[in-house]
C-alpha cells in the first residue's frame, strides 16, 4: 500500500494528538493509521493487523515537517518483504523491517479516526492511495504532478481526491475506483492564489513571444488592492432523540452563533466584527439512552510476565485454564481478542480443547452483569460505574454464583489491598472478598520489574484470582434479583480496577456420589506447579467432590509406568460437595521412582468412594508426564554453601527425606555470614527447601537501589573435590518466597538405610570474636577439635564426646592476630577442615 497527500499543519494548534488519516476493517481492527503529529511530535504510520496488533513505525520530527508549510508525505509498505517506510517532500524520511502484518480496509476516514474524535489540525491536498508500495523515484517524480493513466502504477490506484472542488460537501474519486465520497461537517475549502502555487504545473509546446527594449526606464510597481472573502466556518449542529433505547441523531445543521464574528486580514489579525442577528433558539436537553456493544466476555485475565531478563526458553511456559463455564458461548463463530498490551508482548499460541463427557452440573446460562471495564474508585463509589442493576435469573437454575475476576491499577491501586464486595437486593454488604495476590512464589521467576511484590487480584506471569459467590440463598429461578459491585476503604485519586462479573447460572448437580481427580500437583511438568517439581517424594493430587454426597474415604491406585512397585492407599477425611482437596499420597520407599523407561509417566486412579465404585468414572484417572531430580553419586562429600544476606532472620533451611521427614535443618542465621554445612546423607531421595519470609529473596535488585544495606547472599549446593568446593548446583538467589530443590542420593531402591543424617559446619566466617563448630548426628561419637595456623601449628587442641543430637561449641578468637586459620576436626567416623579469616 502507499498512502500520499500535500499537508498543511495549523501552526497555531500543533504539535498536538491528530490523526491525519485511519482505516479499519470489518472488526474495527486498525488498518493504516497517521498521526501527523502526535503530541510528542513524533509521526507514527500504523499498517495492519490480522489479530496480533499493528505495524508500527514512528519517529521524532522537525517542527517544519508538520506545521507551517505545505509537505508531501507518502507512507508505504509492503507485507511481503515486511518493509515499511515513511517519505517526506520525495526523501526517504524513515523505513522499518520485519512488518509482515496483512492489510484489509473496510472503513476508511480522511481528516479523522474511524469512530473516535481524534481529528487532524491544518489542511490537505490531492490524497491518494495505491494498492502497491511505490518507489522512491515515482513518489518524487509524481507528487507535484496531477495523477493520470500516465502514471506508471495507474492501475494500482484504488483512491484519488484531488480535493479541487472548492465548494460544497461532497469530493470526487477520480481513481478508476469511483469512490465519490461525502464529507462530514462544514469543510473549509481554501484557493490557493498564483503567487503560492507549488504544483500541478503543466509542460507546454508554445513557446513565449518575448520583446526586448534597451534605454533608461523607471519601473514602478503599483500595488492594486482586490477585495476577496472566505465564510467562516459555520457549526455543525447534530440534532438526536431516543428511540427504544438508542440514541438516534435525527437532523444536522450548520449555523452561525448570534454574536459578533471576527473578520481578519490575510494575516489572521481582527480588522473588524460583524454582528448576526439571531433567527431562532437552540436549547440544550439532557436524554438517556443505553450505549450497545457487541456481547463480550473475558474468558482469561493474565498478565503478561516482565520481560527484562526473563527467559521462557524454546518452548515458553503453558498454562493450562478451565474454560467450562463458558461452554454456552464457545460455539458457532466467534471472535477473540487479546487487550490491554498483552497481544503486544510474547507469542500466543492459544488452544481450546473440546472434551466430551459430563460435567458436574450443566451450565444452563452466563452473563456480564455489567460489561468488562476499568472504573476508577471515586466512580466506583459514586455508582457512575458498576451502579446496581437488576438481572433476570433463568428459570432453569438450581445454583447461581458469581465470578468476580478483580485486578488493581495505579500506584494505589496495585500494591493496597483492599475488601471488595457483591450485594443483593439493596442489602448490606453480603459477600466481601479480599483483593491481593501472593506474587512471591510466583513458578516464573526471576521476571524483571518488580515482580515479586504482592499486588491487587494479580501477579506478572500468573492468572487472575476468581472470587467465587454462591448467591442461592438470595436467588428466585424465573424472577430478578438486584446486584451491586463495590469496593472498601478510604478515597484514593490513583487507584482503579479492571472488573469483571460474570453470573454463571448452573443446573443440578448430574451425580449423587462422585470425585474427580482434577490435576496431579506432583510429580508433573505442568507450570504451575514448577516450584514444587522435579521431584521423587510424595506425589500430591488435587480432588473435587462433584456429588450431592459428602466423600469420606477414597482410594487410590497409583505407580510409574516401568516400575515394579504399585501402591494403594485410602485416604480418610471428609470432602464436602463441590469442595476441592489436596491429598498427599504415601510412598513405601525411592524405588517407587525407579524405571526404565525414558519418558517418565506417573499414573493415579481412583478405585472406590465411600468403599464403593464411582458413580461417574470418566473422571477418575490421571497420566502425568514428569522428570527426575538430580542423582547424585552416594560417594560424594556434599556441602550446603549459604551466604546470608543482612536480613538473615528471614532466612531458614530443612532437608526432608521422600516421607516428608526432616532430616536437617538452619535456622537463626546471622547477618552477611558465610555457612559452610557439610552433609552426609544416606541413599535416598531429598527436598531442600529454603525459606525467606521476607519474600524477596536472597537478593533483589530493587534493593540494590533503594536500599543497598540490604546486601546479598547466595546458596550453592557443592561436592568437595580434592579439598576444593565445586558447584553442583547454584540457586537462583532473586526467587521470592520459597525455593524447593530435590536431589536423590545413591541407587534409589527398596532398601530402607537406618543410616543417620549428619552435618558439620564452622560459622560465622568472617570472624571476630568467635567461631561455632556444629556437629549433628554423632550422637556417642568422640571429636579432636583443634585451631591451627596456615603454617601448620596447632594454637589451641581439646577433645569432646556429643552426647546429644548436637553439638555446638564457640570458639574464643579474639585473642588472634587477624588472617586465616583452619579448625581441625577429626573422629573414628569422619575428618574435617574449614578455613576460617579472623577481622
Amino acid at each position: 500500500v502507499t498512502v500520499a497527500f500535500w499537508n498543511y499543519g495549523n501552526p497555531d494548534i500543533l504539535p498536538t494528538n491528530s490523526t491525519a488519516f485511519e482505516a479499519q476493517d470489518n472488526i474495527g481492527r486498525r488498518q493504516l493509521n497517521v498521526h501527523l503529529p502526535w503530541g510528542n511530535s513524533n509521526i507514527y504510520w500504523d499498517c495492519g493487523d490480522a489479530g496480533n496488533g499493528y505495524d508500527r513505525i514512528n519517529q521524532l520530527a522537525n517542527t517544519e515537517d508538520f506545521e507551517g508549510q505545505w509537505n508531501h508525505w507518502a507512507f508505504t509498505k509492503n507485507a511481503t518483504t515486511g518493509v515499511m517506510n515513511i517519505y517526506l517532500n520525495g526523501e526517504l524520511w524513515l523505513s522499518g523491517t520485519d512488518k509482515n502484518n496483512l492489510i484489509n480496509v473496510q472503513d476508511l476516514a480522511i481528516g479523522s479516526a474511524v469512530r473516535s474524535n481524534s481529528g487532524h489540525f491544518g489542511k490537505m491536498d490531492d490524497f491518494a492511495i495505491w494498492s502497491v508500495a511505490l518507489d522512491a523515484a515515482t513518489i518524487q517524480d509524481w507528487m507535484r504532478r496531477v495523477i493520470t493513466d500516465q502514471h506508471p502504477n495507474y492501475d494500482d490506484l484504488v483512491l484519488y481526491f484531488p480535493l479541487n472542488e472548492g465548494a460544497g460537501n461532497m469530493v470526487t474519486d477520480y481513481s478508476s475506483q469511483s469512490f465519490s465520497s461525502d464529507v462530514y461537517g462544514s469543510p473549509n475549502w481554501r484557493q490557493v492564489r498564483g503567487k503560492d502555487h507549488f504544483k500541478n504545473f503543466e509542460s507546454s509546446s508554445f513557446r513565449p513571444y518575448v520583446r526586448f527594449v534597451q534605454g533608461d526606464f523607471i519601473i514602478v510597481d503599483q500595488i492594486i488592492p482586490v477585495l476577496d472573502s472566505f465564510a467562516n466556518a459555520p457549526n455543525m449542529v447534530i440534532s438526536y432523540e431516543v428511540q427504544g433505547t438508542d440514541l438516534v441523531a435525527t437532523d444536522t445543521s450548520f449555523l452561525f452563533a448570534s454574536a459578533d464574528q471576527n473578520i481578519l486580514d490575510e494575516l489572521g489579525q481582527v480588522i473588524g466584527t460583524l454582528s448576526v442577528t439571531a433567527e431562532g433558539r437552540l436549547v440544550i436537553e439532557s436524554l438517556e439512552y443505553y450505549s450497545k456493544f457487541d456481547a463480550k466476555y473475558e474468558i482469561l485475565s493474565l498478565v503478561t510476565p516482565y520481560g527484562n531478563g526473563l527467559d521462557l526458553g524454546p518452548d515458553g511456559a503453558t498454562f493450562t485454564i478451565d474454560l467450562t463455564e463458558y461452554a454456552p458461548i464457545l460455539r458457532g463463530e466467534r471472535f477473540m481478542s487479546i487487550e490491554m498490551g498483552g497481544q503486544n508482548q510474547e507469542e500466543l499460541d492459544i488452544k481450546f480443547l473440546f472434551i466430551t463427557g459430563t460435567p458436574p452440573r450443566d451450565i444452563v446460562d452466563i452473563q456480564n452483569v455489567w460489561p468488562f471495564r476499568r472504573g476508577w474508585y471515586d466512580a466506583i463509589q459514586a455508582n457512575t460505574v458498576f451502579e446496581p442493576r437488576d438481572v433476570a435469573l433463568s428459570p432453569e437454575g438450581e445454583k447461581f454464583v458469581m465470578r468476580s475476576s478483580v485486578t488493581g491499577h495505579g500506584q494505589n491501586g496495585e500494591f493496597i489491598p483492599r475488601y471488595h464486595y457483591i450485594s443483593f437486593n439493596e442489602g448490606a454488604q453480603e459477600i466481601e472478598y479480599y483483593v491481593w495476590k501472593e506474587c512471591a512464589d510466583n513458578p516464573m521467576y526471576p521476571q524483571g520489574g518488580t515482580w515479586l511484590f504482592d499486588r491487587a487480584g494479580w501477579c506478572p506471569g500468573l492468572p487472575t484470582d476468581i472470587h467465587e459467590v454462591d448467591f442461592s440463598i438470595v436467588a428466585t429461578p424465573g424472577g430478578n434479583i438486584n446486584v451491586d459491585y463495590g469496593v472498601n476503604g478510604a478515597f484514593m485519586n490513583e487507584a482503579n480496577y479492571l472488573v469483571s462479573n460474570q453470573l454463571v447460572t448452573y443446573g443440578a448437580l448430574n451425580f449423587s456420589s462422585d470425585a474427580s481427580l482434577e490435576s496431579v500437583i506432583r510429580p508433573t511438568l505442568q507450570h504451575e506447579y514448577q516450584r514444587r517439581n522435579p521431584a521423587c517424594n510424595l506425589p500430591i493430587v488435587e480432588i473435587r467432590n462433584n456429588g450431592v454426597s459428602t466423600i469420606n474415604s477414597i482410594e487410590f491406585n497409583y505407580w510409574v509406568d516401568g516400575s515394579s512397585v504399585p501402591l494403594t492407599y485410602t485416604y480418610e477425611g471428609t470432602i464436602f460437595s463441590e469442595e476441592t482437596k489436596e491429598i498427599e499420597l504415601p510412598v513405601d520407599n525411592s524405588a517407587f521412582w525407579v524405571t526404565p523407561n525414558e519418558d517418565k509417566v506417573f499414573h493415579v486412579e481412583i478405585v472406590a468412594v465411600n468403599g464403593a465404585a464411582d458413580e461417574y468414572s470418566a473422571n477418575d484417572s490421571y497420566v502425568s508426564s514428569f522428570e527426575l531430580p538430580e542423582l547424585l553419586d552416594e560417594s560424594y562429600e556434599l556441602q550446603l554453601y549459604v551466604k546470608t544476606n543482612n536480613r538473615a532472620s528471614e532466612n531458614a533451611y530443612t532437608i526432608t527425606d521422600y516421607a516428608g521427614n526432616v532430616v536437617l535443618s538452619r535456622n537463626n542465621m546471622a547477618n552477611a555470614t558465610e555457612y559452610e554445612d557439610a552433609i552426609s546423607l544416606p541413599p535416598g531421595c531429598y527436598t531442600l527447601t529454603f525459606e525467606d519470609t521476607g519474600d524477596d529473596g536472597l537478593s533483589y535488585w530493587y534493593w540494590d537501589l533503594v536500599d543497598p544495606s540490604v546486601g546479598t547472599g547466595l546458596l550453592k549446593l557443592q561436592r568437595i573435590f580434592n579439598g576444593f568446593p565445586l558447584s553442583i548446583y547454584t540457586f537462583e538467589t532473586e526467587f521470592g518466597g520459597t525455593l524447593y530443590y530435590d536431589f536423590a542420593i545413591g541407587d534409589l531402591t527398596d532398601v530402607e538405610n537406618i543410616e543417620q543424617a549428619t552435618l558439620f559446619s564452622v560459622y560465622p566466617n568472617p570472624a571476630t570474636e568467635a567461631v561455632t563448630v556444629e556437629l549433628r548426628g554423632y550422637q556417642g561419637k568422640s571429636f579432636e577439635i583443634e585451631v591451627v595456623d596456615l603454617n601448620g601449628r596447632v594454637l589451641r587442641q581439646w577433645t569432646r564426646s556429643i552426647s546429644g543430637d548436637q553439638f555446638v561449641e564457640e570458639i574464643n578468637t579474639s585473642d588472634l592476630t587477624p588472617g586465616m586459620y583452619y579448625v581441625r576436626v577429626s573422629g573414628s567416623d569422619a575428618n574435617w577442615i574449614r578455613s576460617f579469616v579472623k577481622q
